[in-house]
């Protein structure tokens, strides 16, 4: 991963480290569709077997962290369904956040 390192249970992000658990599809609190992570405090928590796409949505979660909102643009922080759309067209790799 790029901009990211997991090391057991923390995420490292720019010199930060953050609570990370995978949590097995049949006990995740939202439905596929719904949402594939969710941040409760400091911690990430993301639903086990999701690996497409898995660093750009470690980088939402943490998004969230930092005090970011969703966003209708193409950016980290939109929702995940808002990406397919723009990613069928722009294939370029947009990881910024927008403040809303």
């Amino acid at each position: 991963m790029r901009y990211i390192t997991i090391v057991e249970n923390k995420v490292y992000f720019q010199g930060r480290s953050y609570p990370i658990y995978f949590i097995p599809k049949d006990e995740f609190k939202y439905k596929p569709w719904q949402a594939r992570g969710y941040v409760s405090g400091r911690t990430i928590y993301i639903r086990e077997g999701t690996r497409i796409g898995l660093e750009r949505l470690i980088l939402h979660e943490i998004g969230h962290i930092l005090g970011y909102d969703h966003t209708w643009y193409p950016f980290i922080m939109h929702p995940s369904w808002v990406g397919r759309w723009f990613w069928r067209w722009n294939k370029d790799d947009n990881l910024q956040w927008e403040k809303r």
